[in-house]
């Protein structure tokens, strides 16, 4: 913008806050905008782009506004209401079929048109465009409207349907009067010929009485009278019962109308498909109650009403025999259902196992070996039945001794009596047994006078005999002797114990020197792995053997990387001879140089000098 326009700009816009200009109208509602607002208000942000004086960019914008479902119920029904005028040429991209655009042809539900009167044939256009209205450019919907089965339906549009439903139910009741009063015209016709049939017949006969032609026809018209007579006598009554019958028997369905519905069944996906064989499989008989009225109880057996299914039994306390209905899975669990499950558990278990069975692919393997399955099981578990009565007794209906179970122990009582103190001991009768253990009791092996566990030795945490207090069980008893040699090695053994948890903690060495924390020198090494710096001592150092030995090390470390340099082992003092003279025997000072001058590769810090900087994480 030029320094002219600029003072141009200013110069209008001081006439308008004067009053001297007519103020600026929004572009978008039409409305006056307020001369003196400041510039921080009126000015759009270059973001949302120029077109002219407005004021929108201050109100809530679409995108951010969240649509409530009445509101976009609202909106659809607006744009449904303003329906554009049918088009009157074909356009590319139209309905082939009617000529409107928002569907294809394949989509279309108006009339199906032959190939000379359909749209793109003829070039004009018989139906509307479809209303497509895309709420997405009025904000975000929420999550109800988002999922309205009912979008932009009003409740008006039901009257289409009912009132196409009254013009189907006037044309029925117009063809069905028509019907019957072709019907009614249909029986006085022939009630009128045969009542001429009987006028001519009674002519006959009194005209002529010699005629053999007509004493035949004498002698049949009684019966053919007979029969006409009754046959109208039928028909009338029919027609009166029909009449008075009223106008609801026209709504009753004939043989003739009813409609098969298991015809209607199709494949899986074609037309009526699962949907069409679950409706006609739980169809019921009108005369039967609904399942959901057996038990008015909200808390009874629930009641699928998309299915017409329930599960559960209504009337769970009353009894099974009586009931008139138990719930679909009663039907379920009935037949060969149960072993069809235990076919389907036997072949996961199998296949669990590593056996390759599979009920669906093979169905007669995995019931026949589910059948040999079962066969071993019933042996096995007869063998076992058997062993136990062999060992316990039982299993026939005699006596105890002849193979039978004692009727007493079967009932679990007896006829003793038996009289017991506040003690409970045993004042009259026999005591009861006391229960045996499938162990061995009261078993002394080892010349010992009890059982092995009747001793308990606190302070060692072991069990033992009583005899002789001994806490070996492949132990001889060895009387009261050993009784008291076994608690002497006892208390010594809990002597020597207590003893070392009370022992006093090592005491720690000095900080900083060689001498103890009591002043003197520490003792020179003894052992040898006080030398090699595996015992807690601090030995004495001589200075000059320390110099001689740093020296050494020295050497044998040049000498060592000289021979690396040349390939060869040479100057490594480790692959001397066996029977070399030089001495093996390591001492404090040499072990204390070796240490001093070992190398710590391994060490991070190792390659880093005084004047390398680190990095500060």
């Amino acid at each position: 913008m030029s320094v002219t326009d600029f003072k141009k700009r200013k110069q209008i816009e001081q006439a308008r806050m004067s009053g001297q200009l007519a103020p600026e109208t929004d572009t978008e509602t039409g409305k006056m905008i307020n001369p003196h607002n400041p510039d921080f208000i009126s000015k759009r942000p270059w973001y949302l782009g120029d077109s002219g004086p407005s004021l929108k960019h201050h109100s809530k914008q679409k995108s951010d506004h969240v649509l409530s479902m009445k509101e976009a119920d609202m909106i659809v029904q607006t744009k449904w209401a303003k329906k554009a005028d049918a088009a009157v040429k074909f356009r590319p991209g139209a309905c082939k079929n009617c000529g409107a655009m928002g569907h294809k042809t394949t989509e279309c539900v108006e009339r199906p048109r032959s190939t000379k009167r359909a749209a793109w044939k003829t070039g004009v256009a018989t139906a509307t465009d479809d209303t497509v209205v895309s709420l997405e450019a009025y904000g975000k919907l929420n999550f109800d409207a988002k999922r309205d089965r009912w979008h932009g339906y009003h409740p008006d549009q039901h009257k289409e349907v009912v009132e196409r439903f009254n013009k189907l139910d006037e044309e029925r009741r117009r063809a069905r009067q028509q019907e019957q009063e072709e019907t009614r015209k249909a029986k006085a016709d022939r009630k009128g010929a045969r009542k001429a049939a009987k006028a001519a017949l009674a002519n006959g006969e009194a005209a002529g009485p010699g005629g053999s032609g007509n004493g035949d026809a004498a002698a049949a018209a009684p019966s053919g009278s007979d029969s006409a007579s009754d046959s109208d006598s039928d028909s009338d009554s029919d027609a009166g019962s029909e009449e008075s019958e009223g106008e609801d028997r026209e709504f009753i369905e004939k043989d003739t109308e009813k409609r098969d519905f298991q015809g209607r069944v199709a494949r899986q996906g074609g037309l009526g498909g699962a949907q069409m064989a679950t409706t006609v499989r739980n169809l019921r008989i009108r005369e039967d109650r609904a399942k959901y009225l057996y038990n008015l109880d909200p808390d009874s057996a629930y009641y699928d009403p998309k299915t017409r299914a329930m599960r559960e039994n209504p009337n769970p306390s009353a009894n099974p025999e009586e009931l008139a209905y138990a719930g679909d899975n009663f039907m379920r669990y009935g037949g060969g259902v149960k072993d069809f499950a235990r076919t389907q558990v036997y072949a996961w278990e199998a296949a669990a196992r590593g056996q390759e069975l599979h009920p669906v692919a093979d169905p007669s393997q995995a019931e026949l070996l589910h059948r040999q399955f079962e066969a071993r099981k019933d042996a096995l578990k007869g063998d076992q039945r058997t062993r136990i009565l062999e060992k316990y007794g039982g299993g026939g209906g005699g006596a105890a001794g002849e193979g039978g179970i004692d009727p007493r122990l079967a009932l679990g009582q007896s006829e003793a009596y038996v009289e017991y103190d506040r003690a409970g001991r045993v004042i009259k009768g026999a005591a009861q047994a006391v229960a045996r253990s499938k162990y061995e009791e009261d078993v002394v092996p080892g010349n010992h006078a009890s059982v092995w566990g009747s001793y308990y030795e606190r302070r060692a945490g072991r069990w033992g005999f009583a005899c002789c207090h001994a806490l070996s069980r492949a132990a001889y008893c060895t009387g009261a002797a050993g009784r008291a040699a076994n608690d002497e090695a006892n208390d010594a053994v809990a002597a020597a114990a207590k003893q070392l948890a009370a022992a006093p903690a090592r005491e720690m060495l000095a900080p900083g020197g060689g001498a103890a924390a009591g002043g003197g020198k520490a003792a020179a090494p003894t052992a040898r792995s006080e030398v090699y710096g595996e015992s807690s001592l601090n030995p004495v150092l001589d200075e000059e053997k320390l110099k001689a030995a740093l020296r050494k090390e020295e050497e044998f470390q040049r000498r060592a990387a000289e021979g690396a340099g040349k390939g060869d082992d040479a100057g490594d003092d480790r692959k001397r001879k066996y029977n070399s003279f030089q001495t093996s025997d390591v001492t404090v000072e040499e072990m204390e140089a070796y240490r001093m001058r070992k190398r710590h590769g391994e060490d991070p810090m190792a390659n880093i000098s005084s004047d390398t900087l680190l990095e500060e994480e």
